[in-house]
């Protein structure tokens, strides 16, 4: 058999053909949401919130006789949607439940405390406000004492601040049911009273219904508890009375990775018309940051953040154009973060020899604006997805450096096993002391094949600069680039090498050519053997 045929069966058997990736870019560009939208408003309820039309079988109105069918009346008039009408809130989720108590074991999906409650009240982005309207059901509740519903209400409540960053509370305390005794309506008084000091703890707003809804006229069903369209009026008008509607529920500051965005949480019925005027104020340094005149926008982006300053942001608002403010609000801000920090931990493995969150997020526009806020999301998708990329996410490992350097991992993952060469460095190439940055060129590319060195013939660097085609095929993977000399490039006269040309070699000596004819790989294999030792000229 021919040496050309030798080369070309053992390459096909042993060398297989590989492409690369694009290396993402990374980049500086931003661009930043609009948080200019109306504020949210969220429910965490029993029946007298509750609907039908919500969507779970939870989520029912109880209507005439106790039974679990809708009550002849439009969602529109349930009390929680009046009042985001009126005061022209976003109404996010309402997650009332029949039968609700604020007492009941956390395991029960009928508790104020399951976690499933009140997590998912932020559906479609963290609420402003949330409403909390329970209590009716532990009043009657013989196991429920009143020591007990303090404790498991605050708990409650610190659980909702706790899962949302400054979300502010409406509380709710309920009226009396006439079917009540003397101690269902003292627990009533003494809830009342845990409510209102629960309110006062966090800076939330209190709501008293006691006294304020007529059994006679405002229920709907006879247990007297319900409350029809008069009674559900009756109720929008208690939380209007003690919220306004028009005014300024908070001030914000929203992390936005590595800026805060400073928003105006005012609410009114007719929202759109509203302005504001706003200043902040670094009370540490007394410098004004913010003077603004009256605008429609409502947000302000704090981009240099002192961790040790203390921030007073005032706020007002104008609903008619006439300058004068409606609602005003003064709030501080202290112990603000410069940036948000992210685990590294994930399913057990630390993966901080070649994770970081803040250059992973900050290397890429795609991640900067789907994970910025995301510290769970970006590493999963760092490790599901960022790998696989060839994305750089630390400052000391760029896996295509990496690649670049040790021929004997390209040798063992090949040129597209990405990961690999991750989970390589993390194991086991840091402790080995190996590089992880700093290799732009591809070291000790391939030139051997069964122990004949190539390299009086071929030169990886020259080969792949030559030909673009072959840098565009190829993406610079050495194993494929030899193997397309060996089985293509050299049968194509394509010269590999500055001190080797194959047809210079072909025309210089007739004693090769009475020998080879055209046999052009026995021209290759007698130079690497005999040519070069001989001082034959080929180039």
């Amino acid at each position: 058999m021919s040496n050309k045929y030798k080369i070309i069966t053992l390459m096909v058997a042993i060398f297989a053909f590989a492409t690369i990736a694009t290396f993402p870019m990374i980049s500086e560009a931003r661009t930043t949401f609009s948080y200019s939208e109306r504020p949210s408003l969220s429910v965490l309820g029993d029946s007298i919130s509750s609907y039908i039309t919500q969507g779970t079988s939870w989520n029912t109105y109880y209507g005439p006789y106790g039974s679990h069918q809708s009550y002849e009346m439009p969602e529109t008039n349930i009390w929680c949607y009046q009042y985001a009408d009126n005061a022209g809130y976003d109404l996010d989720m309402i997650n009332a439940v029949g039968g609700s108590g604020v007492a009941t074991p956390d395991s029960d999906v009928t508790s104020f405390n399951n976690s499933g409650r009140y997590q998912i009240l932020g559906k479609k982005k963290s609420p402003d406000v949330i409403a909390v309207y329970g209590g009716v059901n532990d009043a009657y509740d013989p196991d429920v004492t009143r020591g007990l519903f303090q404790i498991r209400y605050n708990q409650l409540i610190k659980r909702i601040h706790n899962y949302y960053d400054d979300v502010r509370l409406i509380l709710i305390a309920p009226y009396a049911c006439a079917m009540f005794g003397e101690v269902e309506m003292e627990n009533i008084d003494s809830f009342a009273k845990t409510i209102q000091q629960a309110s006062q703890k966090y800076g939330d707003y209190y709501v008293d219904l006691r006294g304020k809804l007529d059994y006679t006229t405002d229920m709907c069903d006879f247990f007297l508890l319900h409350p029809n369209e008069s009674g559900m009026n009756k109720i929008t008008s208690a939380v209007e009375d003690a919220m306004g509607k028009t005014g300024i529920a908070d001030i914000r500051a929203q992390l936005d990775y590595d800026h805060y965005i400073i928003k105006i949480n005012a609410y009114d019925s007719d929202y759109e018309n509203l302005r504001f005027k706003f200043s902040l104020i670094n009370s540490s340094t007394g410098e004004n940051i913010y003077n603004t005149d009256w605008q429609k926008d409502n947000c302000f982006i704090l981009d240099e953040v002192d961790p040790n300053a203390t921030y007073v942001a005032f706020a007002e608002i104008d609903n008619n154009n006439d300058g004068n403010a409606e609602a005003t609000r003064e709030k501080e801000f202290a112990d603000l973060l410069t940036k948000r920090q992210g685990e590294t931990i994930y399913n057990g493995i630390d993966y901080s020899a070649v994770y970081d969150f803040n250059t992973y997020v900050e290397g890429y526009d795609d991640i900067y604006m789907l994970f910025r806020n995301d510290t769970n999301g970006a590493i999963e998708h760092f490790i599901n997805f960022g790998m696989k990329e060839l994305r750089q996410a630390s400052e000391n490992f760029d896996v295509t450096s990496y690649r670049n350097q040790y021929a004997d991992l390209r040798a063992a993952f090949g040129m597209d096993n990405y990961p690999a060469y991750y989970y390589h460095y993390l194991f086991n190439g840091q402790a080995e002391g190996r590089q992880g940055t700093g290799c732009n060129t591809l070291q000790n590319p391939v030139h051997s094949f069964f122990n004949v060195d190539f390299s009086p013939v071929y030169d990886y660097y020259y080969y792949n600069g030559h030909y673009p085609d072959l840098e565009n095929a190829f993406g610079g993977d050495d194993v494929a680039l030899f193997s397309h000399y060996l089985t293509n490039g050299l049968y194509e006269g394509r010269q590999a090498s500055a001190n080797f040309n194959l047809w210079t070699y072909i025309y210089n000596y007739e004693d090769l050519r009475n020998a080879f004819g055209w046999d052009l790989a026995a021209y290759v294999i007698h130079y690497i053997n005999y040519g070069q030792y001989e001082g034959r000229i080929a180039i």
